[in-house]
C-alpha cells in the first residue's frame, strides 16, 4: 500500500507541475501565506511565505479593490475562484486562483487553502486575444464579399 501512495504522490506532483500550478495556505495569525515551491518559483519569493499585503500589492491595480470587494462578500461560501494578472518573478502573468474555505477555528478566523494555476503570460495573452480579433476580422470581411457579390 505504501508503494501505491508513493506513485499517487509523484503522480500528483507531475500533475500540478504540467498544469503549472501550485498551493497555498493562509496563516491568519501572522497575515500570511504559506506557498508551495512552484508559488515560491513563480513569484520569485526569497522564502515559503508572503504576507497578505505584499501578496495584494502584486495583483495589477485595476484588479485590486474588485478582488478585494468579491471577496469580502462571500462570508458564507465555501470556495471562490477568480482570475486575474499579477506581477510574478519574469513579468505579469494571468492566474486562475481557487480558495476553499476552511471552518472557523477557535478564534472564530477561517483559513483557507487552495490552488494558483499560471494561465497565460501577457504576452502569450496578447499574441491568443489578436489572433482571434484577425480571426473574426478575416470572417466578418469574408462574409461581406460574399454579400456583395450576391
Amino acid at each position: 500500500m505504501k508503494e501505491q501512495t508513493n506513485y499517487d504522490y509523484e503522480k500528483y506532483v507531475q500533475i500540478a507541475q504540467m498544469a503549472k500550478m501550485g498551493w497555498w495556505e493562509s496563516d491568519l495569525k501572522n497575515q500570511e501565506y504559506i506557498c508551495s515551491d512552484f508559488i515560491v518559483d513563480l513569484l520569485g519569493l526569497e522564502s515559503n511565505r508572503i504576507s497578505f499585503t505584499e501578496f495584494h500589492q502584486r495583483i495589477r491595480e485595476d484588479h485590486r479593490l474588485r478582488l478585494k470587494n468579491e471577496y469580502l462578500s462571500l462570508s458564507n461560501l465555501e470556495t471562490y475562484e477568480q482570475m486575474f494578472p499579477i506581477r510574478a518573478k519574469d513579468g505579469e502573468i494571468w492566474v486562475y486562483s481557487k480558495i476553499n474555505f476552511q471552518k472557523p477555528n477557535r478564534e472564530g478566523d477561517r483559513n483557507m487553502v487552495g490552488y494558483l494555476q499560471c494561465i497565460l503570460t501577457f504576452f502569450r495573452l496578447t499574441v491568443y486575444f489578436t489572433n482571434k480579433i484577425v480571426f473574426h476580422i478575416h470572417y466578418l470581411l469574408s462574409c461581406n464579399v460574399m454579400i456583395y457579390h450576391k
